[in-house]
């Protein structure tokens, strides 16, 4: 007579463990694709040369396409063959000093949301005759954007969607 094997080695046993482990990976990867994850971002500074720009969202692929609407200005630089640029140009403020400062990149399935906040100067900084368009561009990794469908960039100031773009996906 043989002995019994454990439910370990058998055939059976090893089958159902996959089955198992399979679906304990799936239902990890879904829920950290819907209930989103940080992505890593680089802030870059510019100034906005199309004034009839101000208060709109835009995709940049490629740094020609950058500067028709604004030129960068700090030393940080995007990567154009690793990096996309992601910009909001704010409405037009009654004085200098606004800035507009990046708080979180999150990827949650489809959807990108960029929260900021439009931060005001001191008082004894404003400067009654000098309008601004503050800019927001943040550079962010082609491969961690990557869809299959329709990808949707929203802008979030004070918790609340200010505009929204869709990037296909053979743009990125």
């Amino acid at each position: 007579m043989s002995k019994p094997r454990p439910f370990s080695h058998s055939f059976g046993g090893t089958v159902i463990v996959l089955i198992i482990a399979i679906a304990m990976l799936g239902v990890a990867n879904y829920r950290t694709y819907r209930a989103g994850f940080n992505l890593p971002y680089l802030t870059l500074t510019a100034t906005l040369i199309d004034n009839k720009q101000a208060d709109t969202a835009h995709f940049f692929a490629s740094e020609a396409d950058l500067n028709t609407l604004c030129r960068l200005t700090g030393t940080v630089r995007p990567n154009w063959n690793e990096q996309v640029v992601i910009g909001y140009f704010a409405a037009a403020q009654a004085s200098s000093g606004y800035e507009i400062e990046p708080l979180k990149v999150q990827r949650q399935g489809a959807s990108v949301n960029i929260h900021y906040r439009l931060t005001a100067p001191e008082p004894s900084q404003i400067s009654p005759s000098a309008t601004t368009h503050p800019v927001l561009l943040i550079a962010l990794d082609r491969a961690k954007l990557i869809a299959s469908s329709d990808l949707s960039v929203n802008f979030l100031g004070q918790d609340k969607t200010t505009h929204s773009l869709k990037i296909a996906p053979g743009k990125l």
